[in-house]
């Protein structure tokens, strides 16, 4: 008798939703509490004429070159140590340090680029 109540409530259900619709994970609070402490959205250099690489919104980054056109980047990573950028067009990582950058293509690996500082 019992088995058959569980399956007329199964039944019941409306057809096309079988499973009920699941939130993602909140954000650790640790991670959560550290993302809003973080302030670094500008890094300055001056090599090449100079530039910067600032935070645009969100995940969104540009280099600003005082020569040339601003070069787009996404954020993919941010840690106490670094703030980890990507260049989809030229397959291009960049790390950015509280004293330098690097960069990586792939085949290479880590390079150092400029020196600067977090504004």
């Amino acid at each position: 008798m019992i088995a058959l109540l569980a399956l007329t409530t199964v039944g019941a259900q409306p057809p096309g939703r079988t499973r009920p619709r699941r939130d993602p994970p909140p954000i650790p609070r640790q991670e959560r509490d550290y993302r809003e402490r973080d302030s670094r959205e500008v890094w300055r250099y001056s090599a090449n004429g100079g530039g910067s690489f600032e935070r645009v919104r969100g995940h969104q980054w540009a280099e600003y070159r005082n020569t040339g056109e601003p070069i787009y980047y996404r954020e993919v990573a941010r840690t106490p140590e670094y703030v980890e950028l990507f260049d989809r067009e030229r397959n291009l990582r960049l790390r950015i340090y509280p004293d330098r950058t690097y960069q990586n293509n792939g085949s290479e690996g880590w390079t150092g680029v400029y020196d600067g500082r977090w504004e």
